[in-house]
């Protein structure tokens, strides 16, 4: 794809709901089941670098700091290739590690905290259950539903782009004149709002166009944003749902 196809304006989108690289750690930590006092930088700095291309690529303007965390794993990867004096004791060495763990444990603190004060109304703000679009859902069956976080939507739309990576856009410059982030997001909010709850997977599943899947995610990204829908799971690792929020979100007609 020609990057400067994809650098045009409708794909330019900065969200503030993006918490920045040290969530994006703590996410890979929790993900891969990692001990936070031991973490595999090697392993750690190539799924993070998997995410800062795929930020790159769908051009959010808040890749600077990403860009930073990226050239800080770099260089406490290099010290940990460094090998130790023989004349020192081991516990005497520093682990170039050391304050990268002390900000995560401190940013987990206070991320805890945020979360318990917000997470009371989040069932009744977020649960309704009209109608669904797989009629084959068994809506009586729901539980109370975990909130899915930015970066979970991120790998999950990462999967979406790996199983389309063969599809070539030879309608690219046309599909870029005739589609917009506000269209692709009236186009789904419509839709959400007729059925209550979608499949995520199901808002990629109109086009084979990479532009176009990127269009939409950005898109949902801004419709969550904005407060309007949000993005639960039934149980841990079941498929990603997206929810209507309810009218009163969207403002007077």
């Amino acid at each position: 794809m020609d990057n400067n196809l994809i650098n045009i304006e409708p794909c330019s989108v900065k969200l503030e709901s993006f918490e920045g690289p040290l969530d994006l750690l703590l996410h890979l930590i929790k993900k891969h089941e990692i001990d936070i006092y031991d973490i595999p930088i090697a392993l750690i700095s190539e799924q993070y670098n998997q995410y800062l291309e795929l930020l790159k690529e769908i051009n959010l303007e808040i890749v600077g700091d990403y860009l930073l965390m990226a050239a800080e794993l770099c260089y406490i990867k290099s010290r940990m290739l460094i090998p130790k004096p023989l004349n020192e004791e081991e516990e005497d060495v520093e682990d170039p590690r050391e304050e990268l763990v002390r900000r995560l444990i401190e940013y987990q603190r206070y991320k805890d905290a945020a979360q318990q004060l917000f997470s009371l109304d989040i069932l009744e703000r977020d649960i309704y259950a009209r109608k669904f679009e797989d009629t084959n859902v068994d809506l009586s069956k729901f539980e109370e539903p975990i909130k899915v976080d930015l970066w979970s939507l991120m790998s999950a739309f990462k999967t979406v782009l790996e199983r389309r990576e063969y599809i070539e856009d030879s309608n690219l410059v046309l599909e870029v004149e005739q589609i917009t982030i506000e269209e692709r997001i009236e186009e789904i909010l419509k839709r959400i709002e007729e059925y209550e709850r979608v499949y995520f997977t199901t808002l990629f599943k109109d086009t084979d166009s990479k532009f176009v899947i990127i269009v939409t995610f950005l898109a949902l990204l801004e419709l969550i944003n904005q407060q309007l829908v949000s993005a639960i799971q039934q149980v841990q690792n079941s498929e990603i749902q997206i929810i209507f929020r309810g009218a009163e979100n969207i403002g007077e007609e």
